[in-house]
């Protein structure tokens, strides 16, 4: 059974400019904490209306409808309606071994209009896609939301612990704790496209 995470501890905080993505890595370790960044291009504008994400084991969907919390004791997600305040437990589903954390990939609105749909809905929206670490397993989960099934698998380094969507959805950032990187999975194919080395010791959170 893989060790607990130490205490979280306060860094410091970064700033990027402008059109850029800066990726923060807290980094847990006896002695020494680090930030390391890294920017992708991107639009200004769009830049400008993108909320900022970071590691949570527990999110909430784009469209405050329905909230998604890992279970490390039973190596599940457990999928909660709030909409309208129904506070209500509508599935669980089986991951990895250690469930730590989870990202969502945000509701496409524009479909919204398209077809119809509001709160007493009891769908996602077409293409959301939830992911889900595992720290034991060393891997990320990739859940369809609407089908609430495990639809990929995707190998990334020694003990995943935080990870975090872009603003635009289109990368996921993994913080590996025991082989001190970072994965990067390209959304769209679900795929690790690169990986960020000498992030520090026990790199744990991170945020976007």
């Amino acid at each position: 059974r893989a060790s607990q995470p130490p205490r979280r501890k306060q860094i410091g905080a970064v700033k990027g400019r402008a059109g850029a993505t800066v990726v923060a890595v807290i980094a847990l370790g006896a002695a020494t904490s680090q930030i390391k960044t890294a920017s992708a291009h991107s639009d200004e504008h769009e830049h400008d209306r993108q909320a900022a994400t970071n590691s949570s084991p527990i999110a909430i969907t784009s469209d405050n409808r329905f909230v998604w919390s890992v279970n490390p004791d039973n190596d599940s997600v457990s999928v909660f309606r709030v909409a309208r305040d129904k506070n209500q437990k509508v599935a669980e589903i089986k991951v990895g071994k250690e469930p730590w954390c989870v990202a969502i990939t945000p509701r496409n609105r524009d479909d919204d209009r398209r077809w119809g749909r509001n709160d007493d809905d009891d769908e996602h929206g077409d293409g959301v896609k939830v992911y889900v670490s595992n720290m034991v397993s060393g891997t990320v989960s990739v859940i369809d939301a609407n089908k609430r099934k495990v639809i990929d698998t995707i190998k990334v380094g020694t003990e995943p612990f935080g990870c975090a969507l872009t603003p635009d959805s289109s990368r996921l950032f993994v913080a590996n704790q025991s082989s001190a990187d970072v994965s990067v999975i390209d959304t769209r194919r679900d795929r690790v496209i690169r990986t960020i080395e000498r992030v520090g010791t026990k790199p744990h959170g991170i945020g976007i």
